[in-house]
Formats: structure tokens, sequence, C-alpha cells
């Protein structure tokens, strides 16, 4: 069941950058007004210390959102 506030469920695989620098990759499953959904997602650590993967869905905020990059696959 979809509640209200969803605004469209999609499963889109994608990298999400954030204002923190930080890069984060998965599947986008659901887009709300405030924020998305991320599943099967991977911490791209910058510093060279490879992925890290993140259980479970990771909720993120679109006011910690820089821009987010559709792949295609």
């Amino acid at each position: 069941m979809l509640r209200g506030w969803l605004r469209k469920q999609t499963w889109q695989p994608c990298l999400v950058h954030t204002n923190d620098d930080q890069t984060i990759q998965g599947v986008l499953s659901v887009t709300a007004p405030d924020g998305i959904v991320l599943v099967s997602a991977v911490y791209l650590d910058g510093a060279g210390n490879g992925e890290i993967p993140l259980s479970g869905s990771l909720w993120i905020p679109r006011e910690t959102i820089r821009f987010v990059q559709m792949v295609r696959g």
C-alpha cells in the first residue's frame, strides 16, 4: 500500500551527491516531496578506502542532496 506522502515509486540505479561532499550509489526506490529512498546502497569513500555497503533502506532528505545522477545500465 502506497501512502499519501509518496509521490512516485521507481527502480532506477543512481548516484546521489550530498551537500557534505559524500556520494552514495544505490537504487532509487521512492521519491517524495521531502526526500528519496535508496535500496542496495553503497557509500563511495573518496578517501580511497573503497565502497562501504549500507544495509536496509536509506532515507535521504531533499535539503541534503546536491544533485542526483541517473545511471543507465
